[in-house]
């Protein structure tokens, strides 16, 4: 088909540029980019090795989300760093965490939270054993 006739004219420095583009977009279609993170195996129920997290960590962001799913109005609440929550491992390996926030209560009232957590991990998943509001 003869482009020319009817009425779509380039001139041969573009006609140069949507080869070259087509040359890229079938380069890129053809030979992916790899990923520049490593991914998680979790088939075994352990991640890849070199990415594993302490497991306080896991229970502190465990019991800000149980935490969170109790909130009046979850949309307003204003967590402190999951960093700063202090934590304590019991012997039958259960985690105390306190979590401390500010949130809108029922009647509108921005009130500062202190909740003690307890979580308990069961293979892959946390499970809260209990919240308890200070």
């Amino acid at each position: 088909m003869n482009w020319n006739r009817i009425g779509f004219r380039l001139g041969r420095r573009w006609k140069l540029v949507g080869i070259a583009a087509m040359a890229v977009v079938a380069y890129m279609v053809f030979f992916p980019a790899k990923p520049k993170h490593e991914v998680i195996d979790l088939t075994d129920g352990r991640p890849a090795p070199g990415l594993t997290m302490p497991e306080h960590d896991y229970a502190r962001t465990a019991c800000k989300e149980f935490v969170r799913e109790t909130l009046h109005d979850a949309a307003s609440a204003s967590f402190e760093p999951t960093s700063g929550y202090s934590w304590k491992k019991s012997k039958d390996g259960t985690y105390l965490v306190q979590v401390t926030l500010r949130a809108r209560n029922g009647f509108n009232a921005v009130r500062h939270i202190v909740v003690d957590c307890r979580t308990k991990q069961e293979r892959l998943i946390w499970l809260p054993l209990s919240l308890k509001e200070h």
